[in-house]
């Protein structure tokens, strides 16, 4: 909601009128000024807890590697027992009942690989999310002019409960993460899930910030089939339509869910597959 809309309620709910009505540039100073403050506390306490766990509160690397206990670096989680796997393949069973073969998961083995024991698993979103900011004069008429401002947004998910952290800069947010799960001991014994859309500074984000323990890096189902689409529409031939069909029903048997690791693997294999029909057609 914009500051103009926010002091218009304001002056509603409190039905200031005239000289007493609430200013539009106090309201965004006041809101500019608490933020900043939040902003700085927060930042001094994620400092704090960084340089308390050993890691450098400027670019949150490790100060010593060999000190980072091993319930971190080697986490010591459940292992599959035949109740929970029997558990999982009637759930698997269960879902894939009335569906059509393309929409049936098939991979059980992946199912089980990728959440094991669901209280056991920290799960981490992150995704970039862009505000338009707000200009404190119009222009052109009254049509608003402004820039977008790129707020980095982390969704964390655990058996003790969510929470968001929002930040601008990729940086920051990535050590406000970092500090979070040391604070809260999410990292000791416990198996890290991270979902993105697989933009570059993200993947690179956590490959620089939590190379020091295990972790899976899972793309989102959009922007998966999304870029599946996109390679297989440089390899297969044909009409329109056909091409189409031929790409949903590819997309749908690849099952649910696909890790990074697969994602690679398959994206080579649609880049050769795409090169070998260009060289056949020049042929």
């Amino acid at each position: 909601m914009s500051y103009r809309r926010t002091t218009d309620i304001i002056n509603n709910i409190y039905r200031r009128d005239g000289e007493e009505r609430l200013r539009l540039r106090t309201v965004n100073d006041r809101v500019e000024s608490v933020g900043n403050d939040i902003s700085r506390a927060l930042d001094l306490k994620c400092r704090a807890i960084l340089n308390d766990n050993g890691f450098n509160p400027e670019n949150g690397q490790p100060t010593d590697a060999s000190a980072i206990p091993e319930s971190i670096t080697a986490p010591a989680v459940l292992k599959e027992t035949s109740d929970r796997k029997q558990e999982i393949s009637k759930t698997v069973h269960d879902y894939n009942k009335g569906r059509d073969k393309c929409m049936k998961i098939r991979s059980r083995n992946m199912i089980h690989d990728t959440e094991l024991f669901p209280n056991d698993c920290v799960y981490v979103s992150i995704d970039d999310v862009g505000v338009r900011h707000q200009k404190d004069n119009r222009k052109d008429g009254g049509n608003k002019t402004g820039k977008v401002v790129e707020n980095t947004v982390i969704h964390i998910q655990s058996k003790e409960g969510v929470y968001i952290i929002t930040a601008v800069g990729m940086g920051k947010a990535f050590r406000l993460l970092l500090a979070y799960l040391l604070n809260n001991h999410l990292l000791e014994n416990r198996s890290l899930y991270f979902f993105s859309d697989g933009a570059q500074n993200i993947r690179k984000g956590i490959e620089v910030y939590f190379s020091f323990c295990p972790h899976k890096h899972i793309l989102d189902w959009y922007h998966l089939e999304k870029r599946m689409t996109e390679l297989l529409s440089m390899a297969l031939k044909g009409s329109k339509d056909k091409r189409m069909r031929s790409e949903n029903t590819w997309i749908q048997s690849c099952g649910l869910v696909m890790c990074r690791t697969q994602l690679i693997t398959f994206t080579a294999l649609m880049i050769r597959t795409s090169r070998t029909h260009r060289n056949w057609k020049r042929h």
